[in-house]
């Protein structure tokens, strides 16, 4: 008699089901980036020179717009969007910070500084007033909202020697990569808190510290562009142009520039660059566009694909994907090169 063979059933992996497919309305008019204010179902996309904010229905997770913005320059091209508490930060081609009141509608102040495109922005996790960005000039920034000015530059020695093209910013480091296919961490603590205070201080007299010297730099991890990174705990998420995302920590046990890769995420690539990930809130679910449309979600911890979501009518580049805060809507940027940018959305099933 053949041996008795239990087999473990498998949980069934996460259906999403479409909800809603929204346009820009703007003819040829592209979208690259969203973010989420956090704590709401409120969230905002960038692309030409227009800024729009939806809302996303907390229980069918179907799109609708609430505002927009349309700046008066008709060369602006916005590239990235955060949210600041209530204010909402946008920055592009023109190498200007705009700040939005998104109650008012109102612009409340222009930050200028960098020397061109802007690529990113991110607030500072425990403090909203504080902005950072990244730059084709080779530079990070740090920006106080308040005052309106850049307090740290990040740049020099041994910064970045290409465009940056990413960064995010956890509490006490800042990450960053760029088109000379490096990752840098930045160590944050003494940094943030002097200049924060020396700019209250002076105010007017005030002038930009110099950051020269990263805490970690390494090129073992792509061969190509960098162009989204993120912390996941103490980890860093990060990808290329090569199909794949990688998760890893640096190692400087072994040498300087060493890394321990913990999982990679392998997928049909694009062949882009300046296309973003998204990750859940809690870390467990990972999202990133391939060609044609094709989402592939993966499980973070097992590096396993957990499924890919289409649509017959999704076929170009998706920019970015982002989640709400409950994990269970999932938002795309589609970013035409023909017709309006398409904002997407999908709803996780029990």
């Amino acid at each position: 008699m053949a041996p008795l063979v239990l087999h473990r059933d498998e949980p069934p992996a996460p259906q999403w089901t479409f909800a809603s497919c929204v346009s820009s309305e703007a003819p040829k008019s592209p979208l690259y980036a969203a973010c989420f204010a956090r704590g709401t179902n409120l969230f905002a996309t960038a692309g030409g020179r227009r800024v729009f904010v939806y809302e996303v229905h907390d229980v069918t997770s179907v799109v609708h717009a609430v505002q927009a913005f349309v700046d008066e320059d008709v060369g602006e091209d916005f590239y990235t969007a955060c949210f600041a508490g209530d204010l909402l930060c946008v920055a592009g081609n023109r190498a200007l910070i705009k700040v939005l009141d998104v109650g008012t509608g109102n612009l409340t102040a222009v930050m200028t500084g960098h020397g061109g495109h802007i690529y990113e922005l991110a607030v500072h996790p425990l403090d909203p007033e504080l902005l950072f960005s990244c730059s084709k000039d080779e530079s990070l920034g740090l920006w106080s909202i308040d005052e309106q000015r850049r307090i740290v530059i990040f740049a020099g020695d041994q910064g970045h020697r290409d465009a940056v093209l990413s960064l995010d910013v956890t509490d006490g480091w800042m990450v960053s990569g760029g088109m000379d296919n490096t990752v840098r961490v930045w160590a944050l603590d003494d940094v943030v808190t002097n200049a924060v205070a020396d700019c209250r201080a002076k105010k007017a007299d005030y002038r930009a510290c110099f950051v020269q010297f990263p805490a970690f730099i390494t090129r073992r991890v792509h061969s190509d562009y960098v162009d989204c990174v993120r912390w996941l705990g103490e980890f860093i998420v990060s990808k290329s142009v090569e199909g794949r995302v990688m998760l890893w920590q640096p190692d400087k046990r072994r040498r300087a520039d060493a890394v321990c890769v913990v999982n990679q995420y392998e997928y049909d690539d694009t062949g882009f660059w300046f296309v973003h990930f998204g990750l859940t809130w809690n870390g467990d679910t990972m999202a990133v566009c391939g060609k044609q449309g094709v989402i592939y979600i993966f499980d973070v911890d097992s590096g396993e694909l957990l499924g890919t979501v289409t649509h017959p009518r999704l076929k170009d580049t998706v920019r970015q994907i982002l989640f709400s805060d409950d994990g269970k809507s999932m938002v795309a940027i589609e970013c035409p090169t023909d017709k309006a940018g398409m904002v997407w959305s999908w709803r996780l099933q029990p």
